[in-house]
């Protein structure tokens, strides 16, 4: 088999959940998402909002320079031959300052410790 040939004979399979992020207005959120062994997919795509995030078909997301407007839930989407299926939502939440970012940080939902349960 050539090494860039993929055998894929079953349904496509989310193992782990992404991680929610919480960070300051301006700051980057990375690895959203579990890790790409987790994953066994052909094809997949972010969403937010129901709407696919542009060029963002990687098992990790990075969100640069993150603003309010950007703030959300963000999902991915992974397909095979034989099916689809979403990941639990991961939110984002961008705060614009440091005493708001602490205080959910401190919070008992430590978006740094634990995935989204839904």
């Amino acid at each position: 088999m050539k090494p860039w040939a993929r055998s894929v004979s079953y349904p496509v399979l989310i193992t782990s959940q992404p991680r929610s992020r919480a960070v300051l207005s301006g700051a980057n959120a990375t690895s959203m998402l579990p890790q790409a062994s987790a994953i066994r997919w052909l094809a997949g795509g972010f969403l937010t909002q129901s709407n696919l995030v542009p060029q963002a078909t990687n098992t990790s997301l990075t969100i640069t320079n993150a603003q309010l407007t950007g703030a959300g839930n963000y999902s991915f989407v992974a397909t095979n031959l034989f099916g689809a299926v979403t990941s639990a939502p991961a939110i984002l939440f961008v705060y614009t300052n440091a005493a708001q970012l602490a205080a959910q940080l401190a919070g008992p939902a430590s978006f740094r410790e634990r995935p989204v349960s839904v």
